[in-house]
């Protein structure tokens, strides 16, 4: 990466942008289906999207922290950089925890009687929480 013009912090985030903006597009469809097949509502399409949008940043940064924190230096050709990479097994496994996490937490706040926009409210806040966290070690990530 020492070619490239920009900082290290920058290409990250560069990333992130174009993998979370790849991600949208995969929402957007999901949201389309939704709303033709399904009936919801765009109050109920906003908010899938909304949290859709938070979670698939927070999976992209986490990919990308877990690569500058564990960078895959020596390879022979640019398919075994990217295929041999144990790096995404450790970003699937750490996202899916938090997933499960999430699922957990929310199910619970469900049988104490939460209402849907305490719930939601618990993850927009929450994830955005963690999104500013991943955020900083990116930024704090010494080249």
């Amino acid at each position: 990466m020492k070619i490239i013009p920009y900082s290290l912090k920058q290409q990250a985030f560069v990333k992130v942008l174009f993998s979370t903006s790849i991600s949208i597009m995969g929402i957007i469809i999901n949201c389309l289906i939704f709303k033709v097949y399904f009936n919801y509502g765009y109050i109920q399409i906003g908010v899938i999207s909304f949290v859709g949008i938070l979670f698939a940043a927070l999976w992209n940064l986490i990919g990308v922290l877990i690569d500058m924190k564990r960078p895959k230096l020596e390879w022979t050709n640019e398919i075994e950089a990217i295929k041999q990479n144990v790096n995404v097994f450790f970003s699937i496994l750490l996202c899916i925890a938090i997933s499960i996490g999430y699922f957990f937490v929310a199910s619970k706040m469900l049988q104490n009687g939460f209402a849907a926009g305490d719930i939601i409210t618990f993850l927009l806040c929450s994830v955005c929480i963690l999104i500013l966290l991943v955020c900083k070690g990116i930024v704090s990530h010494q080249e």
